[in-house]
């Protein structure tokens, strides 16, 4: 579960909660979508590009534990700040380093020993606002 409002991260096994951290979603005009969606795909590192409306294109390479869950949308560490608790993001989900592979590790689809990626469904997201 995210709680976008609230800017928090809680994992779950059945009705237990077992992990709970700080979160930046979507900033002003970057906004993450709430909504119940599965993560479809899995990177140990990906490439975050994209038209920041201020500053122009971005382009962060080896951005780590990345799972996509809604168009472009996904939960991946953020390793250029440490503002977790406020809104910061162009939409992704950031989460410190540690957090996000504990998350990646925590989450389906599991990669087979030594794959890079994988793509196919895996847990229930469920952001709320």
């Amino acid at each position: 579960h995210i709680d976008i409002a609230e800017q928090v991260l809680i994992a779950y096994e059945g009705s237990k909660a077992v992990y709970a951290t700080l979160i930046s979603s979507g900033r002003q005009g970057y906004t993450t979508p709430p909504g119940l969606f599965r993560i479809r795909e899995k990177l140990i590192t990906a490439t975050m590009s994209g038209q920041d409306k201020s500053a122009g294109p971005y382009e962060v390479e080896e951005v780590p534990w990345v799972m996509f869950y809604h168009e472009g949308f996904a939960i991946h560490a953020a390793f250029w700040h440490n503002d977790f608790g406020r809104t910061r993001s162009h939409g992704c989900t950031n989460l410190a380093p540690v957090d996000a592979r504990w998350v990646y590790d925590f989450t389906s689809p599991k990669a087979p020993e030594g794959w890079y990626a994988i793509r196919t469904e895996g847990t229930w997201i469920w952001l709320t606002s």
